[in-house]
């Protein structure tokens, strides 16, 4: 139970910081109480209460959404570079940080620019040296990426629309994994 709670209360901040992001950027309280209530309700929020690394990821993902569309870009060079050198797939954080600077760039001074620039190479100066050392210990910076595409883990790469749509299609089908997980897009969609 000790370890169930103290995991509990790593899953917290991710579900607070995104009330904050969504009321602060939409202006909409009722919003940001239900986004709240469906990332902790989600079928995949089980990972937030277990050993892993997501509840530290997700806080640190929205707190790079929410720096940037602060325009506090320092915080967001922060987060950004914790956040890629906690996974590998936080390299990413760098599309809707590329996305929020360019759309303040030119009417930036010289100063918020050189901060604009340090977070959107955040995530990629947070992840390459985890990538380097894969690289010195196993001879493969591919690795942590190439490995997901095993059978018994994730699978190959697969086009998320007909994944989703074949998932709705198995509600009835007796294929209950894939069954409950068309479920709850129906239940996101409504």
């Amino acid at each position: 139970t000790e370890i169930y709670t103290l995991s509990l209360h790593d899953a917290l901040p991710i579900s607070a910081a995104l009330h904050h992001l969504v009321a602060t950027d939409l202006h909409d309280r009722a919003l940001a109480e239900r986004t709240a209530c469906l990332a902790s309700l989600a079928p995949m929020a089980f990972v937030l209460v277990m050993g892993y690394t997501e509840p530290l990821a997700g806080l640190l993902a929205v707190v790079v959404f929410w720096a940037a569309r602060q325009k506090r870009w320092h915080w967001a060079a922060v987060a950004g570079a914790l956040g890629g050198a906690l996974r590998p797939s936080g390299i990413l954080l760098m599309a809707p940080l590329l996305w929020e600077v360019g759309r303040h760039f030119r009417s930036a001074g010289r100063s918020d620019r050189a901060w604009m620039s340090a977070a959107v190479l955040s995530p990629l100066a947070g992840t390459v040296p985890y990538l380097l050392w894969v690289q010195g210990v196993h001879g493969d910076w591919a690795l942590p990426y190439s490995v997901q595409r095993k059978s018994y883990l994730r699978g190959s790469f697969a086009n998320p629309i007909a994944r989703v749509g074949d998932a709705v299609s198995k509600i009835d089908d007796g294929n209950h994994l894939l069954g409950l997980r068309g479920l709850w897009v129906l239940i996101f969609v409504v």
